[in-house]
């Protein structure tokens, strides 16, 4: 099977470690910045390409609808969205609205604003810090 929108074949499909199962509705929200961002295509081209490269990165699983499989399954569109920034709003403002947004796909999306990256990561995917 192909990951949609490449021509190079993965292992699509993984079991849900037990431990990470009570974890799957717990989300790490992370904020970096200000920084020169490079454009959403470009860091969408380098999720591919690690995808690609790595497939057990993460960057581009999903979960069955059973929720007791990992697929390897997302196209870079739904890993690395682009948003806009407000300059008035502070960073635990934004945070929560990373929280809430329901249009960021689980278990991990980019978020490229302007002059920042941000990040709305699965715990049961892993913890912060492998953003960090």
């Amino acid at each position: 099977m192909q990951r949609k929108g490449s021509d190079v074949a993965t292992d699509v499909r993984r079991r849900v470690e037990r431990r990470d199962r009570d974890w799957l509705n717990v989300s790490v929200e992370v904020i970096c910045g200000p920084l020169e961002m490079p454009s959403v295509d470009r860091l969408r081209d380098a999720v591919t390409q690690l995808a690609e490269q790595r497939p057990d990165s993460r960057l581009t699983w999903s979960l069955d609808p059973g929720r007791r499989y990992w697929l390897n399954d997302r196209s870079a569109e739904t890993v690395v969205v682009e948003r806009d920034w407000d300059d008035a709003e502070d960073f635990s403002a934004r945070l929560a609205t990373i929280a809430k947004d329901p249009e960021l796909s689980a278990p991990v999306t980019l978020i490229r604003y302007p002059r920042h990256i941000g990040l709305k990561m699965s715990h049961g995917i892993g913890d912060g810090r492998m953003f960090i």
